[in-house]
């Protein structure tokens, strides 16, 4: 039967049954956004599905990995979903599940995420993540997977919000950002993303230099002369931490102040010790006018990392 609830109602109500996890020590955190917006599901389906994820995050992990439950609020624009074709643009209610854990290889999550499931040769994992796609996929959402080797994993899914009027899309919001004219650095090796936003801050006014890795990004910052305002990276990226990179080039540019961004929450690194509380941190998927307002308010209000 369809509810209309709220999602951290849900999730303390059956807290003690759905971090419970027979063969592993589960160190569970819930960080809920308090202004989230409600959803409209079958609850029983709904808990399910949360107690799949937690089977799923389970059997990745090792003794003494934790697994972290988020809430959040998300609007979806069209650059994300042009890459996401699951999912339509709109207003979600996010359930993000993540752990410190194992982690997938890029071939094993390929092979998770492959469709259709074949009879007879689906494994455990599969089997955990076929049941939340099918949940997903019955309330018009979706479920996507961000892992990194020995990084750990996270779990979004994603549920449409109970509507209640409407609100201003990211076009509306744009219009009432500031240009800039500083000169910004993006190491980012997801392709797409980058483009996107080197084309997006182009458009404002900033001088953008982009790098597909930290290697990369690092010759790019020795051989610039001029000062470079602003490093955005991701945080974890084979061969070069973000942290790494950004320490490294700001003792050739002192002036560098750095934005953060990654696949997983800001918990989920602060607990795996990759970040600090402090800083700017921007996580994906972002939208248009939310990069614009970080690298504005990175740019001037600097933050010690």
């Amino acid at each position: 039967m369809l509810k209309r609830l709220n999602l951290n109602s849900l999730i303390l109500d059956s807290s003690r049954r759905l971090i419970h996890c027979s063969h592993i020590s589960l160190l569970s955190t819930y960080y809920p956004d308090v202004n989230l917006w409600d959803v409209i599901t079958d609850i029983h389906m709904l808990e399910n599905a949360i107690q799949e994820l937690v089977n799923l995050s389970c059997s990745r992990m090792c003794n003494g990995s934790k697994c972290f439950i988020e809430t959040q609020n998300i609007t979806l624009n069209h650059n994300y979903c042009s890459t996401h074709a699951d999912v339509a643009p709109g207003d979600y209610v996010t359930l993000l599940l993540s752990d410190n854990g194992r982690g997938y290889t890029e071939n094993e999550l390929q092979l998770l995420l492959s469709k259709p499931l074949k009879d007879g040769d689906v494994s455990m994992d599969q089997s955990f993540l076929e049941k939340c796609q099918v949940f997903a996929t019955m309330n018009r959402g979706a479920l996507h997977v961000y892992s990194e080797v020995n990084n750990g994993t996270t779990y979004k899914m994603y549920i449409p919000r109970a509507m209640e009027g409407r609100r201003k899309d990211d076009a509306e919001w744009m219009e009432s950002l500031p240009k800039g004219n500083e000169t910004v650095l993006i190491a980012e090796d997801d392709t797409p993303l980058s483009e996107i936003c080197l084309t997006v801050l182009r458009q404002y006014g900033y001088r953008v230099l982009s790098a597909s890795n930290g290697a990369e990004a690092l010759q790019v910052a020795k051989e610039y002369p001029d000062p470079i305002h602003l490093l955005i990276t991701d945080l974890i990226m084979p061969n070069m931490a973000g942290d790494e990179l950004y320490k490294t080039i700001h003792n050739i540019h002192p002036e560098t102040n750095v934005l953060f961004t990654s696949g997983y929450t800001r918990h989920a690194l602060v607990q795996q010790g990759v970040m600090t509380e402090k800083g700017y941190f921007l996580q994906k998927p972002f939208s248009k006018a939310g990069l614009l307002w970080m690298v504005r308010s990175t740019l001037e209000n600097p933050q010690t990392t």
